[in-house]
This record gives structure tokens, sequence and C-alpha cells, in this order.
């Protein structure tokens, strides 16, 4: 049974909560095509004196007053998911990686009345490395909704990224309105589910502990060594599981941080094996993540789960992001749970850089092709989109190229946007996207190196914003 403690607030919820009135305040704005330059953009609408810019350092004592009045008026929220908000964007813009670059604002008549800001998570996995950022938070006030503000506020900032190197930006938001803007949903969405019962009588010598404030480094190699075949997964270190575990005593919670509370430790001879991070309600337990370097520790932590549901008399607990290719995904049927599948996500995916997300893909991309059909046979493929063109040539390697390659290339092809995503982020094969109507039918030979290049898999780029 998890250690027994006073549960203080449900963050989870809470958070889903603030998605949905950010996205609200938003969703039906309408894109705007703004002049960008180097630091600011300007326009006028409606006769306002309107300018979307990045933020500085004289902006940041409103910003926070900003938030709270978004979150507070006309968009479905009260005080205290305003002061959770306003909280949360102090607490982490205080911390140098997140400087008043990172926000664009839209200011008029001398007003920040609509923002939008980036937090970096770069990826790295294995060979592959890639500079990253996700949107959080954005939204306008009540009185200048659907005059395109924030949407001119993450055009800016995706001008902004690319300059800097960025190849990717994601969010967590509404598939409805991020597609104007170039964000796809690329990702099912797993959830799974068990009655308690069906856990009382596993078998484990593993122990079960509270999290403490101190276990953050164990915490992070229990991350890094758990099993799991995703191709991408979001960096994380010693200092940031710091910032996401909070003691409760602190007082308040900013947004995305984790409850000390809710974190649990399955440990053998002094030794941490693995985690979870468990809601509990008053009719409900969720588990929205476990990790674990192999079974016992994993099942230790479920056997846990499953005792603190039957003594709070409830059938059923819920598993957030089941990822497929993780031993969880096949342990809940086997354990008699179930698994469902959307496929109505709500992480979306803009790619910001072909060339540079291509280039940094490139080791990748030999070793699929060395494990493919394709592996030293010789072929050139020129990939276009997103006004961008890069060029595959193998031989006795892969070997990539930017731009107009020095020599002519056997095929050249274009792939539309929207598609280049999903094949990237593995969530459709092309043959799916073909079958479905989605994409051209590039014919066999096309096509072939294309499922080589972009095999089907489940990412996991979004930890960041699901945690």
């Amino acid at each position: 049974m998890l250690p027994a403690c006073s549960y203080k607030g449900h963050l989870w919820l809470l958070f889903m909560r603030l998605w949905y009135a950010t996205l609200v305040g938003i969703m039906n704005e309408q894109s705007i095509r703004a002049d960008i330059g180097d630091n600011q953009s300007r326009g006028n609408m409606a006769q306002l004196n309107r300018i979307i810019r990045q933020a500085t350092e004289k902006d940041m004592p409103m910003i926070p007053d900003t938030i709270y009045q978004i979150w507070l008026a006309g968009n479905g929220g009260d005080e205290a998911d305003a002061r959770e908000v306003s909280g949360g964007l102090c607490y982490y813009y205080n911390f140098p990686e997140y400087p008043p670059e990172s926000i664009a604002v839209a200011e008029v008549d001398g007003k920040i009345v609509s923002l939008a800001a980036v937090i970096p998570f770069p990826i790295q996995k294995d060979d592959f490395q890639v500079k990253a950022a996700q949107l959080n938070p954005v939204g306008t006030l009540g009185e200048y909704l659907n005059q395109g503000l924030a949407s001119g506020c993450i055009e800016f900032l995706c001008d902004l990224l690319r300059k800097q190197g960025y190849s990717i930006f994601f969010v967590c938001g509404l598939p409805g309105f991020y597609p104007r803007l170039g964000f796809y949903p690329v990702m099912d969405g797993f959830s799974g589910s068990i009655k308690p019962n069906n856990l009382k009588n596993l078998q484990t010598e593993a122990q079960i502990r509270q999290a403490r404030m101190e276990d953050a480094e164990e915490i992070l190699r229990i991350y890094q060594n758990s099993p799991g075949n995703n191709l991408l997964s979001v960096h994380r270190d010693k200092q940031w599981i710091q910032r996401k575990i909070l003691d409760w005593e602190r007082g308040s919670l900013p947004l995305g941080t984790i409850h000390i509370e809710d974190l649990v430790l399955s440990t053998k001879d002094d030794r941490c094996g693995g985690y979870a991070l468990v809601k509990k309600w008053k009719n409900a337990v969720s588990i929205e993540e476990i990790r674990a370097v192999d079974r016992e520790h994993l099942l230790s932590l479920l056997k846990a789960v499953g005792e603190t549901a039957t003594s709070g008399g409830i059938e059923e607990i819920g598993i957030n992001h089941t990822i497929p290719g993780e031993p969880l995904y096949s342990l809940i049927p086997d354990l008699g749970g179930r698994i469902s599948v959307s496929k109505y996500s709500h992480q979306m995916l803009k790619i910001l850089s072909v060339e540079s997300l291509f280039t940094s893909m490139q080791q990748t991309f030999q070793k699929r092709i060395a494990q493919s059909g394709w592996d030293g046979k010789v072929f050139s493929l020129t990939i276009e989109s997103h006004d961008e063109r890069v060029t595959f040539t193998n031989g006795k390697e892969l070997r990539i190229f930017s731009g107009d390659p020095k020599s002519n290339t056997e095929s050249s092809i274009k792939i539309p946007v929207e598609d280049l995503t999903y094949l990237f982020a593995g969530h459709r094969s092309i043959h799916e996207l073909i079958e479905n109507g989605n994409c051209p039918d590039y014919g066999e030979i096309i096509n072939s190196i294309l499922h080589a290049l972009f095999p089907k898999q489940y990412p996991y780029v979004y930890e960041a914003d699901l945690n």
C-alpha cells in the first residue's frame, strides 16, 4: 500500500483544466499574416495601435498579472486557477534558461493583452540530438479575443526559434486551432485501466516508500535506465528533477510541477528500482507516470497502487500514457486490464526546419537504411517540404545534402507538410498515409525508401508537456 499522507491539490486535473482554459481563450482566433522582423512585427487591426514583439526585462513585473487576468476573466477559470498559472510562470521564468526573450507579447495601446511563451526542452536519445521547444503558456485577455493576437505571438516565436536553430516545436492544445499554424497531432493517446483485485496477489520482494526531495538523482537514474524502445526522449537532469518536485510545505504549487506526496519509490536492498506518480481523489486513483528498471519493481508499484485503491473502495485504477514498446503496455492485458486508444490527441508538433532536423538525424537515418533492404544499394532521393529541399544519397553509406544538390537526383518528390510531420514522428507509415488518401502514391521504389527512412513507431516527444 502507498505510504499514508495528506493529499494537497489535484495537480493533474488542474493541469488539464488550465490547458483547457488557455485554449478556450485562443481557439476562435483567426490566423494573421504578421510582418515579422528581427525583434518585432507591427500591424493594425480594428484601429488599434498593435505591436507584437519580444518581452523585455521591463515587461516581466506586468506579465504575471496579465496571465492572472487571462485565466480569471471570462475563460472559465477561477482565482485558484489564475494564481496557479501566474505563479507557475513566475517560478519557471526565474531560471536563467527561461529569459524574457522566450516570451512574445501583443501590446495594444501600450497594454500587454496577449502572450505566448516557450520552454526549451532539448531532445537527446542515443545519437540523435535536436533543439526542441514547448509552447507554454499562451492566452489573450477576453476583450481582445478574435483579433489574431495569440496567433501572431505564436508565429513570432516560430520565426524566432527557427533563427535560433530550433528544429521542432510542440504544444498540448486543441486540434481545431493549431493546424492553422502548422502544428499537427502526431501521436495516438494510449491509456490503460485495471481492477485493484487483479493486483493483490502479485509476488514481489521489493518495498514501497514515499519519495523525498533528496531522491532526485535516483529518480533520474531510473528514468534513464528503464526499458523502452522509443526514438525520442526529453532530456532530464538532476536540476530539472529538483525543479519539478516541490515539497508541499512550499505553499504554492507552480504549474507543471510534481507534488512530492504523489511520488512513490520501489526499493530493494536499499536501492531504488522504480517510481510512480500517483494521483488520489475521493473516488479515483490514477497512475500518471510509472517507470521501473525491471519487472519486479514494476509489479511492486502496481501492487501498492492496488492496495491503496482497495482501501479507498475504488474499483478501477486509471493508467495514463501507456506507451507501446514499454513493459507496462504488454503487462496490463496480462493482468486482466485493458488499453484504450484515442486517434485524436492534443499533443501536436510543428517542424521548424527540415534541413536542421534531418541533418541532426543523419546517424539515425544511416542505421535505419543499414537495417533495411536498401543497405548498400545506390539511390538518390530529394524531398521537398516546408519550402526546403533535402537530398538523400546512398552508396557505401547514406549522406544528406540540403538545398539544391550538386548533381541531378534520380527522384524528387514533394511531401505535404502534415504528412512529413506524421512520418518524422512515426505516427503513421507512408503506406497508411497513402491508403487513407492523405499522401500521394510515389511508386513502389520511392515508397520503399520512405518506409526505410521513416518506420512507424510510437514517439515520446511530449514527456515535458505531459509531466
